[in-house]
């Protein structure tokens, strides 16, 4: 015969303690899915962010390189940044925009990234052997992550009385830049704040919500 005795007996839970375990659980994931959440939503704001300072820093190391001014302009409605190479001709910088943003065939790609900017060591010529200026073009195109928006923009460069020429920050050979300032907001209200300096070049970003 087995002596039942020296065998131990295997407690088993009981309904009261199977209920606890359950609430526990039910009471973490309600705090771990908002939290979850929320550093979703604040990892798409801080994309958006590194795509603003990386398209600003960008834009000025090619200025500096191609020795020609190199332009960001900022499309609220869409809520994109489009890099656009200038010709080197300061007093039409602005005008050369609105050709090279330019998307007559309304695929939302701009035309003139078609064409493939010059180097700034490159020289184009005419028929006569003359030398031109190549056409502004845009060399990249960057749109922010779904649900952040540009709230707000404001650059130190006075308005163009054109209405084709859109918001956008000019940045020159010798480093400087138009100051700005913008202000990111996502779907859940976070917002940021990005400040450019005109003579350092610097960015500034700041979180208010910290």
């Amino acid at each position: 015969m087995v002596d039942v005795k020296g065998c131990p007996r295997r407690r088993g839970y009981t309904l009261v303690e199977l209920l606890l375990v359950v609430t526990i659980f039910v009471l973490i994931a309600g705090l771990a899915v908002p939290m979850f959440v929320s550093s979703f939503a604040g990892a798409k704001l801080r994309t958006s962010v590194r795509s603003v300072v990386m398209a600003h820093r960008y834009a000025r190391n090619m200025a500096v390189l191609r020795q020609r001014p190199v332009a960001v302009v900022v499309n609220k409605e869409q809520n994109s940044l489009e890099i656009v190479f200038l010709t080197g001709r300061e007093s039409e910088s602005l005008s050369e925009l609105a050709a090279a943003i330019a998307d007559d065939d309304g695929n939302g790609v701009p035309d003139s990234m078609s064409a493939t900017p010059t180097d700034s060591s490159a020289v184009m010529t005419n028929a006569e052997g003359q030398a031109v200026e190549d056409k502004a073009a845009t060399d990249m195109l960057r749109v922010l992550e779904s649900g952040v928006v540009i709230d707000n923009f404001e650059t130190q460069r006075p308005t163009s009385d054109d209405p084709h020429v859109p918001p956008a920050v000019l940045y020159y050979p010798s480093g400087l830049c138009d100051g700005f300032t913008m202000r990111l907001v996502d779907d859940h209200g976070h917002t940021v704040e990005l400040t450019a300096d005109q003579l350092t070049g610097q960015l500034d970003v700041r979180y208010p919500d910290q």
